[in-house]
């Protein structure tokens, strides 16, 4: 329960956070699973299964070739060889989601299953395998990345909602029946493809799938739950919302520690925000992605490693976690009994009760009296109170949100206002009108070139009056000839414009009435093209 309890605020502009009590329960639903990808279908060796069940793993994710099964059309054989792993899965008690590509050389010229035949065959295969193995197989993804150039190919690709959807009936009606507790997944995007996911939903996908797979790959976690929100009010305009499974997620790292902050932050959001299982990419590092691996291909513990089984033991151990911090600066989740994980932007923390400070990796820290970008975890009977931030607008940690809003600047003068973009990848804020404009959290594009360019407008809109310090730096991240930047406070330009082919920053302090609004325009400088950037403004309080 929440305290009404808070530190009182210097600035009535300043929010104050409430009291945050993890020995509160936590909130209802079903238990959150954290799992991990492995690659026995591709030849690992079993004892690597051990390993992960040495960081606490109940669940993993793999995959098995149609052909390993259906040797020939018709003829179903499990070679001892090839299915070991599901042998030694059911002898430890280790569950598995297997995703499952609908392609074999005998049925569709070996592409993606479409005629009803390929789709039925492949449906009769799903229900040898479950006969077999459907105490150890929990759950299916049916395709891998299907809204990849790759994850559909022949016929299926110029049909890809009709095709998935067709697979999806064919395996309802001949695997359901008998195994009611497998569930089967459809969808398989890489990232969080709201608008791909929601012509399949329209095509009638949600009634034939258990669940739908997404792949939340991603630099920087604050964002996932805004997307899973997009996703969500996508299936509730198409019927019934059906759980997500985040069946693959982690980034590419320079370096080993850098994965822990990301690992433990996704997992929190991602738990809070009703995904039933997620899966981190991958047990092991792999050649072509750099640094992912909870161990070496020596299997030796990695930092990444070290996150995962503390969070089993510790943290998940505890509960699904639940946000408990409502304003859009912090972040605070509870896992129930077991702790709470914390970051956000700077603000006084007040700390009571007997327990003990952490950082992602497990590891004892000393008792923070500041939040921090840098997640921290408190473990035990603990009470914190948050006092009132000096931010009062972010445009990272606030992105599509008040009171920040996004619009285009055309050649003629005129302000468009920009909103939501569904695709088949990582949604963003624009309009079709005006592409290749693009609001990411972090990232943006303006469109066209010189005189004829649209312009990417990120306005701020006080909520109140006050003395306040804006701040905005943009970074050129493309190949083109730069960028123009500009600040205009209500409508009117008070820094002239500047050419940005590398770094670039601003910060002003401003005395603002309630309703003023700061802009920070970008253009394409003379050339279109690569003038990608990275962005971001901050507002802070000076009122006393």
């Amino acid at each position: 329960m929440l305290s009404r309890r808070a530190f009182v605020g210097s600035s009535s502009l300043a929010l104050a956070t409430p009291l945050l009590n993890p020995r509160a329960p936590a909130g209802q639903g079903p238990d959150f699973d954290l799992g991990a990808q492995t690659h026995f279908s591709h030849g690992w060796l079993l004892p690597w299964m051990d390993r992960a069940r040495s960081l606490g793993a109940r669940t993993l994710r793999d995959g098995l070739a149609w052909s390993t099964v259906e040797t020939r059309p018709g003829r179903f054989a499990f070679d001892p060889y090839r299915v070991d792993f599901l042998d030694k899965a059911r002898r430890d008690g280790v569950r598995l989601l297997l995703c499952i590509d609908p392609r074999h050389p005998g049925y569709d010229n070996g592409d993606t299953a479409f005629s009803p035949a390929a789709q039925q065959a492949f449906a009769a295969f799903l229900r040898a395998l479950l006969d077999r193995y459907g105490d150890v197989i929990t759950a299916v993804e049916v395709g891998n990345e299907i809204n990849g150039e790759r994850g559909m190919t022949g016929e299926a690709a110029r049909h890809r909602p009709e095709a998935h959807v067709g697979l999806l009936t064919a395996i309802q009606r001949q695997v359901k029946p008998a195994h009611a507790h497998v569930a089967i997944l459809g969808g398989s995007t890489n990232v969080i493809g709201v608008g791909f996911l929601e012509r399949i939903f329209a095509a009638g996908g949600l009634e034939v799938m258990d669940g739908v797979a997404v792949h939340p790959y991603r630099s920087f976690a604050e964002t996932v739950d805004v997307e899973l929100t997009l996703l969500n009010d996508a299936m509730n305009r198409h019927g019934r919302p059906v759980p997500v499974y985040a069946t693959e997620f982690g980034d590419q790292f320079d370096r080993p520690e850098d994965a822990p902050d990301l690992m433990l932050k996704m997992t929190a959001m991602l738990g809070a925000s009703g995904v039933s299982r997620a899966f981190w990419y991958a047990l092991s590092d792999e050649a072509h992605f750099r640094n992912m691996g909870l161990f070496t291909q020596r299997q030796a513990l990695k930092p990444a490693g070290e996150t995962f089984a503390w969070l089993q033991r510790r943290l998940l151990a505890g509960g699904r976690p639940e946000r408990i911090v409502t304003d859009d600066l912090s972040h605070a989740y509870r896992f129930g009994r077991a702790g709470v994980v914390l970051w956000g932007v700077s603000r006084p923390l007040k700390i009571s009760g007997q327990m003990g400070a952490f950082d992602s990796r497990g590891r004892p820290i000393a008792l923070p009296d500041l939040l921090a970008e840098t997640p921290v975890v408190l473990l035990g009977d603990v009470e914190v109170e948050m006092g009132p931030a000096a931010t009062v607008a972010d445009s990272f940690h606030q992105f599509s949100k008040a009171p920040w809003s996004y619009m285009a600047q055309t050649p003629d003068g005129q302000v468009h206002p920009l909103g939501w973009m569904r695709w088949d990848w990582t949604s963003y804020i624009g309009d079709r009108r005006f592409r290749p404009l693009a609001f990411n959290a972090l990232t943006l594009a303006p469109a066209g070139a010189g005189d004829r360019g649209t312009k990417a407008i990120l306005r701020y809109t006080a909520k109140a009056a006050g003395r306040f310090t804006y701040s905005a730096a943009v970074t050129h991240a493309g190949t083109g000839d730069g960028v123009d930047v500009a600040i205009a406070i209500n409508e009117r330009i008070t820094e002239p414009a500047a050419v940005v082919k590398r770094d670039w920053s601003f910060e002003r302090t401003l005395d603002v009435q309630a309703g003023d609004a700061i802009d920070l325009r970008i253009g394409p400088n003379a050339t279109s093209g690569g003038d990608n950037v990275r962005y971001r403004a901050v507002v802070r309080s000076l009122t006393a």
